[in-house]
């Protein structure tokens, strides 16, 4: 893939740092798959749309399958 970069999160981060006080963003980011929010959070791989998940406990996944 032409656009892959392993470190992209990472310079998301830094592209962010302005933006995180004590380990919490002060203001929305927007990202473009909520897999990238995912990593963006845990710096790590993640499937966003099954990490996510509203206040009742329903995945991002089951949102969109219902």
């Amino acid at each position: 893939m032409k656009d892959y970069t392993p470190n992209g999160y990472k310079a998301l981060r830094i592209k962010y740092k302005d933006k995180i006080k004590n380990l919490e963003t002060v203001e929305d980011l927007l990202f473009n798959s909520p897999s990238a929010a995912a990593v963006f959070v845990t710096g790590k791989n993640q499937n966003g749309p099954r990490m996510w998940k509203n206040k009742a406990g329903k995945t991002l996944r089951e949102l969109e399958e219902n």
